[in-house]
């Protein structure tokens, strides 16, 4: 899309553009009611304040548009809008060896009890092997630690989806 076309979409469209890139509907509202947008900076440029704006509340509505880390199959059955945009974030993980989905799959639940929410990571371009091993660092962090780090990678998903929207 163009960012003519962007600025030219009603609100009902524009709320279900952005909900593909972000699940947070109060940073959704902020994008709709930013158009007209510039050029691609602006609208990006615009994304990161909104999203800097969020509080936990809108993250954890973020992060539940996500499915764990190798489990796309939930990704396709529950949130399928935001699959156009989400498709290959996860593709490392469909050769990883079994064992290594195996892990992720144990610590995914026990990052989940321990924190509350999901395992989110910017999942491009890294091996099943590097998310991982990420994982299992990020795992013996405080709730607020990682609470800000999935909000980090949050928006870094956000923008990419941004990007290919663009």
């Amino acid at each position: 899309m163009t960012i003519s076309e962007i600025n030219s979409l009603g609100n009902e469209a524009l709320s279900k553009l952005f909900t593909q890139c972000c699940a947070a509907q109060r940073w959704v509202d902020l994008m709709v009611e930013g158009v007209p947008y510039q050029d691609a900076d602006d609208i990006k440029n615009r994304a990161v304040s909104y999203w800097q704006q969020m509080n936990e509340d809108d993250w954890m509505e973020a992060f539940t548009a996500h499915p764990m880390i190798g489990d796309v199959q939930s990704l396709r059955e529950k949130y399928a809008d935001t699959l156009s945009l989400a498709t290959n974030e996860q593709s490392s993980t469909h050769g990883a060896a079994d064992h290594v989905l195996k892990q992720l799959a144990t610590y995914n639940k026990k990052y989940l009890d321990k924190f509350g929410f999901i395992f989110i990571v910017f999942a491009s371009n890294k091996t099943a092997e590097q998310m991982l091993d990420l994982l299992l660092k990020r795992i013996h962090n405080n709730r607020d630690v990682e609470l800000k780090n999935a909000a980090d990678e949050q928006l870094k998903i956000t923008l990419l989806r941004i990007e290919k929207l663009l």
